[in-house]
This record gives structure tokens, sequence and C-alpha cells, in this order.
């Protein structure tokens, strides 16, 4: 099997348009240091596996930045159109320079680390054509693909999906059905996006695997504010 690579998805941390909804709550400022200190704890646990890692950067403009964020000098800007456009793009990029099998992840999920992305490679090793880690929103925060094909996985991205919203995974789930692709899961997470989802990751904030250092650190600085 050709030697894996795992790209990482992420929006670079500026005010006004990082975690707008729970800036809502937290501020502005507090929002760009959590998503700083997530990005900075999923790059540090996902480059620890024996695969090459890439972070694809929205906006493009900001990659030197992100670099500078993470230490990661692996970065390339993310791709025009919606996630799901993107998400295309960048696993392109990674199978066009000759890897195989591909993962893509985001970076708000505090508990992400090189664990999940191992397991999805288990599950395409194990006959998987693509693997979802569910998120506890109904979207996923992983997609693992054996190959990309236009007439098969190119379903997976399609613009009739409802990124964003509660039904992404179903829907997704379908679209690998009804290609013909075996699909499998690995485990379901928590995505930080809301009051709520912080109130849920402060109770568990310190307990092995639960996050990184900095959004552990960040996360003990926050104020509990409405919701939290």
């Amino acid at each position: 099997m050709p030697r894996p690579a795992v790209g990482i998805l992420t929006r670079a941390p500026a005010p006004g348009r990082t975690k707008t909804r729970l800036a809502r709550t937290i501020g502005a400022a507090a929002a760009v240091s959590l998503a700083t200190a997530m990005l900075q704890d999923a790059v540090e646990a996902v480059r620890a596996g024996p695969w090459r890692t890439v972070v694809f950067v929205e906006p493009g403009v900001a990659v030197d930045a992100v670099r500078s964020l993470t230490g990661h000098a692996d970065a390339l800007p993310q791709g025009e159109g919606d996630i799901g456009a993107r998400m295309r793009a960048a696993a392109m990029a990674l199978f066009d320079a000759g890897r195989g099998p591909v993962v893509l992840v985001g970076t708000d999920i505090p508990s992400l680390g090189a664990a999940q992305v191992a397991a999805a490679l288990d599950a395409v090793a194990a006959g998987s054509d693509v693997v979802f880690g569910p998120a506890a929103d109904g979207g996923y925060y992983l997609l693992g693909l054996r190959r990309l094909r236009d007439d098969r996985e190119g379903a997976l991205f399609s613009p009739a999906i409802p990124w964003g919203g509660p039904g992404v995974l179903a829907q997704s789930e379908a679209a690998a059905a009804s290609a013909g692709l075996r699909t499998a899961r690995i485990e379901t997470l928590r995505d930080i996006d809301t009051a709520a989802d912080l109130a849920a990751l402060r109770l568990r904030i310190g307990a092995a695997g639960v996050a990184g250092p900095r959004t552990t650190a960040v996360v003990r600085t926050l104020g509990r504010g409405a919701g939290c």
C-alpha cells in the first residue's frame, strides 16, 4: 500500500471570522485564542504518525502565518468553493503527489490525534473505501479515502450535500452507498462551535485524551460566560 497522507483543513484564526457563534459568548479575542490552540494541538498530534501531513489553509494568503503558528512548513492554500470542493481539492493534491490512502481532518475537535487517523487507515486496510469520523453535531471531523475517482468518490463532495448542517454525515453515507462504496465509521467526537460545546469540554478538560496542552490551557483561562 502506498504511504498515506493526512490533510488538515483549517481556517487561519482571525477576529471576526473565527468561531463566530462561540465568539458571541466568549468574545472574538478568546475565540481566536481557542481556535489557535486547537490548530496547534491538532497539527502537533496528527503529524506524529508515520504519514505525510499537509496543512491546507483558508484564506491562501495566510499560509505563511499558519506555518509560523504551527511550526509545520508543509502547508498549502485551500482550493476555491464550498467545503466539499475544498476537501476534494485537498484530497486530489495528496493523491496526485503519489500518496494514498488519504485522510482529511479539521481542527476544531480537541480530542483529535494520531489515534483517530490510524483507526481510519486501519479501516481502509481492512477493505473500506471510505471512512467517516462522526461529529456529535451530525457532521464529520474525518474523511478517509482509499482512492479518488470522479465516477464514485466524487459524489462525496457534491454541492447537494448540506455542508455545515446536521445532515452532512447521513447524506454523505447515503451518497457513498449509492456509489457502491464500502464505508466504515470510527469513534464519534465532539467539535467546538458553540457555548454548549465549550461547556461540555470544560467539564472534561484535564482528563487524558480530551484535549491537547494548549487547548487545555486556554479553556482553563476562559471566563464562564453565558452558556458556559
